[in-house]
């Protein structure tokens, strides 16, 4: 979803830059938290540049030394511009990093000249209002970049012609990239190259922000040229990779307030499942421990219960289900069959008489 850009922008300290940073297809971030951090080579560490969070500006833990220098085109977000307009001074060079919902979106290096030191020559009687940084900016075939330019303060420039050009490295000719005039865009004279592949933000030219969104293949790389009312305002050399040749799983972000369902969403999906499940059970386990042993420690009493009754059967003799009678001792046997005798033998007093 988001362009991951490796961006050097050269600046002067006192003049407006803006470090770039865009969605692919100008997906809407209007709802997303967006973060801009900077880090500290002193210290190596984050320092907070600027955050936008729940549709407003959260500045409360903002680093002091970027207090009031700092802006988001909040109107643009919609549009997936989540670039920063900044006011440096020569402590501000350095590497900044922007986040979106908590994915590394870009990286921007800064570097911020004394003001000395970019002496431009520009027409005496037209002075240049118009930041001249000297970028570089890396992309990605079939990502969409955006090439910074700016006015200084912010100044209104929707009633100037505004152009890109682009220098070819294979016949020093320049082609025109973009032309706006008499406040449209005017394309009929726009080289076939950069056909259907490049707008401006039109309703931020007011805001003096004529930066060019730019849908580049690997034959765009090279050098590009704005102009803004006929002088020469930013000079963006293009480095185009082939497609494929950036880290597909974005880097995940956590700020310290805590993570947000979409960062949640993205660790799910760049941690590998089996260990996210086991950071899971882990957690599950710590939290009821308690109560697992106790469950545990009843199904093992149990089990003993049972073992221990299986056990006791298995040792007592089998038992036949119609149990047979024990044997007589022959002595009483004899004993019976005499008395059943004497029984049928009458007495002698009794005898029957003989016939004779």
């Amino acid at each position: 979803m988001l362009q991951h850009p490796n961006t050097t922008i050269e600046g002067k300290a006192g003049d407006r830059v803006i470090l770039p940073c865009s969605t692919k297809d100008k997906k809407d971030i209007s709802h997303e938290d967006v973060e801009w951090l900077y880090k500290d080579p002193t210290t190596g560490r984050d320092k907070r540049v600027h955050a936008y969070f729940q549709g407003e500006d959260y500045l409360q833990r903002q680093s002091d030394d970027f207090r009031d220098r700092t802006s988001l085109f909040k109107d643009q977000l919609s549009s997936g511009n989540c670039s920063l307009s900044l006011l440096p001074n020569t402590a501000h060079s350095g590497a900044y990093q922007s986040y979106v919902a908590g994915l590394l979106s870009s990286t921007v290096r800064l570097k911020v000249l004394p003001e000395e030191r970019n002496n431009r020559s520009h027409d005496p009687l037209k002075p240049n209002k118009l930041q001249c940084p000297n970028t570089t900016i890396e992309g990605k075939a079939g990502d969409r970049v955006i090439l910074p330019c700016s006015t200084k303060d912010k100044k209104d420039i929707s009633h100037e012609d505004v152009e890109w050009l682009y220098k070819d490295p294979t016949t020093g000719r320049d082609k025109r990239v973009h032309a706006y005039f008499q406040r449209e865009d005017y394309l009929q004279r726009q080289s076939d190259d950069f056909r259907d592949r490049t707008s401006l933000f039109k309703d931020q030219l007011s805001s003096g922000n004529c930066s060019l969104s730019l849908l580049p293949n690997t034959s765009h790389s090279g050098a590009y040229y704005s102009r803004v009312g006929g002088r020469l305002s930013s000079t963006v050399t293009l480095n185009v990779l082939p497609a494929g040749a950036d880290n597909p799983c974005p880097t995940p972000y956590f700020p310290n307030n805590g993570l947000t369902t979409t960062q949640k969403v993205v660790l799910g999906v760049c941690i590998p499942p089996t260990l996210l499940l086991l950071v899971i059970i882990i957690i599950l386990v710590h939290r009821y421990r308690k109560r697992l042993m106790k469950f545990f420690s009843t199904i093992w009493s149990r089990m003993k219960t049972v073992y221990h009754g299986v056990l006791v059967q298995a040792h007592q003799p089998p038992q036949d289900e119609e149990s047979e009678p024990e044997d007589q001792n022959p002595n009483d046997e004899q004993s019976q069959m005499l008395e059943n005798e004497n029984q049928d033998e009458p007495a002698d007093g009794n005898k029957p008489a003989d016939g004779n």
